[in-house]
């Protein structure tokens, strides 16, 4: 796990001012690679690396990597099958010694004999860089499902690329920040899918890659991999997909497993990162867990985590209350590239910085829920589709009833879900799931902006349509509501701007890399291969999971588990510990936005909040860390 830098200038020489800018821009990413760093020049172009040692941890696989002259890797992530393209490519190397081998040398030597061929060879995750001076290009990639970060910039002067947004910022001085960018903030908690805070800074999509040769780029889709509806799986009995599941899955556990440093396990109690243990456990593999639980018992899950443990030396458990919170949260903010309102984003931090105390490589169940229908919005789906074509007047009706409720600050308690199933209801295809997962509904969202320009694009759901666009659905995939189309919206926007955004920032503050064995591409393309009855069925999430579960050894109340989720009582914490920070909001949120916001309006939503009367924990804890990372973002403006 690294960070990456690069910057390249046409046909331009760099002075010795922007080598040292470089430098010091690189230095940004310390936390994501302390162990070493690396630095290339030539004529137009400049390459950075910061290194966190987990294969191969001796200097022959630092970086930026190269063994011909002109063609130069700088690599972030871990390639889990090297060894199988080993065996199938490089031994014919000029280069080749086994004894040190690394998936360093292997993404490389598959690079320079296959160039951007190589991308569909690689089980793992990555985002990588490729300088080949002799054909004045570069090759750009991110891995299939978006594990690890790579933003871009691009003009006819210059390209620069990086793991996070801060290098670029601190080499670009004269970037503008998008008021529609904004608004998608702060309707789903995060950017969504290409998006940043700027204009002309974008995300490389998750299955992409940018080819820039002669100052030229094109951007290049290279894997697709949707849910199918329809799937040869269907005639398999139960029994047998269980079967083929599990030796799968062993099968990616071991592959993510592989490191020169220590491993552990973060384990929540859930379904999912059980099933990794479960899966360590059968593997004969002796691993240490590590888990957060809070005093408050509703959120709490740690004693199901320590239930699943039989030897208790393995597992390390660390309990927070709400001034853990607060530090963490001030922390993080004072860091932060780019904002991410997620509150698990506290807990992933907390809980890595707990853990980097024994490992160096954490393992979790992230992705299990996209690839296998584990939300309570699968649940809603189901419903959805039987009652779709009720006429808007009786949603408007039901609205008003539900608005009038007592709302509570309980996990997912039955007034916060039948109001989230509300504001998408009356939509149709992906427009009604990304307003399930939604902040706001869009008619309170539109009321905070001062000026109709925005609150026009809220309403006509033209921001949500953008949103989708931006995350590669095209006008066909939006129109679909089943449940393939659920998993395929899931896989494509939130996994990668949500899961694994707040995964790698947490891990990476605190030099800690994180890998999923269900995010390796045979558990991929497996699952995305599986008829729906496999994942949903008899009223149950993640159907296949909880009888691989139950065949590894998952007791009967672990197997039957409902979803929690990686979060914390943050309503309630706000209400009764952080209530004067909180108050301070409508003022420095208008000011950060440039009048974007009406104060007045924030005002009462969060008066709201604070008496009890709603429950806007979410977009109030989306303005707090926006407006931290304004205050260390002052320079740039709203175009």
């Amino acid at each position: 796990m690294c960070g990456i830098l690069g910057w390249n200038k046409r046909n331009a020489k760099f002075s010795d001012n922007e080598i040292n800018l470089f430098k010091d821009s690189l230095e940004l990413l310390d936390s994501r690679g302390p162990d070493h760093t690396g630095f290339v020049m030539n004529y137009d172009t400049l390459i950075g690396h910061k290194r966190l040692k987990i294969l191969d941890i001796t200097d022959k696989s630092n970086q930026p990597y190269s063994k011909i002259k002109g063609k130069t890797l700088v690599y972030n992530g871990e390639i889990y099958n090297y060894r199988e393209l080993e065996n199938l490519y490089i031994k014919d190397s000029n280069f080749y010694k086994k004894e040190t081998l690394s998936d360093t040398q292997v993404v490389y030597e598959c690079l320079l004999k296959f160039k951007e061929n190589s991308l569909n060879l690689f089980d793992g995750m990555f985002a990588f860089a490729w300088h080949d001076e002799d054909q004045n290009s570069i090759l750009i990639a991110r891995d299939c499902l978006g594990q690890k970060p790579l933003y871009f910039y691009h003009d006819e002067n210059e390209t620069l690329y990086s793991s996070e947004l801060s290098s670029i910022l601190a080499i670009k001085k004269n970037l503008q920040l998008c008021r529609n960018n904004f608004s998608k903030y702060l309707k789903n908690g995060y950017y969504p899918g290409e998006n940043t805070p700027f204009k002309k800074v974008y995300k490389l999509l998750p299955g992409h890659y940018l080819n820039i040769q002669n100052g030229k780029l094109r951007k290049i889709k290279y894997w697709q991999n949707i849910p199918l509806k329809d799937s040869l799986s269907d005639e398999f009995e139960e029994e047998k997909v269980t079967n083929i599941f599990i030796e799968k899955f062993l099968r990616s556990c071991e592959k993510t497993y592989k490191a020169d440093v220590p491993v552990g396990i973060f384990l929540s109690g859930g379904i999912d990162s059980s099933l990794v243990y479960k899966g360590y456990k059968n593997l004969g593999i002796n691993i240490q867990t590590f888990t957060v639980g809070f005093k408050d018992n509703d959120y709490d899950e740690s004693k199901k985590a320590k239930k699943l443990i039989a030897n208790l030396s393995e597992y390390n458990e660390l309990i927070i209350d709400s001034n853990d919170v607060f530090d963490g949260l001030e922390y993080i903010s004072s860091l932060i590239d780019e904002p991410h309102g997620d509150p698990g984003f506290i807990n992933a931090f907390l809980l890595t910085k707990f853990a980097k105390e024994k490992i160096t490589v954490g393992l979790t169940g992230d992705g299990a829920d996209e690839l296998f229908g584990g939300y309570e919005t699968f649940h809603a789906q189901s419903i959805y589709r039987k009652i779709k074509f009720t006429p808007t007047f009786g949603f408007k009706l039901l609205n008003k009833i539900v608005n009038s409720l007592p709302e509570s600050d309980g996990y997912m308690n039955n007034v916060f879900k039948l109001k989230r199933f509300l504001n998408g209801a009356d939509k149709k295809g992906l427009l009604c799931y990304i307003n399930w997962l939604g902040c706001e509904n869009n008619l309170l969202l539109s009321k905070l902006f001062s000026k109709d320009k925005m609150r026009k694009y809220i309403l006509s759901n033209k921001l949500d349509y953008d949103v989708l666009k931006n995350c590669d659905l095209d006008d066909e995939e939006i129109l679909k509501d089943d449940f393939d189309a659920l998993l395929n919206f899931y896989q494509k926007n939130f996994l990668p701007g949500f899961v694994c955004q707040h995964t790698d920032r947490a891990s990476m503050m605190n030099s800690l890399e994180v890998r999923s064995p269900f995010l390796n591409k045979e558990i991929i393309e497996f699952a995305n291969s599986l008829n729906k009855k496999y994942k949903y069925k008899n009223n149950q999430t993640k159907y296949i999971l909880r009888r691989a579960l139950e065949k590894l050894g998952g007791s009967s109340e672990l197997v039957s588990r409902k979803k929690m989720g990686f979060t914390m009582p943050l309503a309630r914490w706000q209400r009764l510990y952080f209530s004067e920070k909180i108050k301070k909001i409508p003022q420095k949120i208008e000011e950060c936005t440039e009048g974007m916001l009406d104060h007045k309006k924030v005002d009462a939503l969060i008066k709201d909040h604070l008496t009890g009367k709603k429950n806007h924990y979410q977009i109030i804890h989306s303005m707090m860390i926006f407006i931290s990372w304004r205050e260390r973002n002052i320079n740039y403006n709203f175009e």
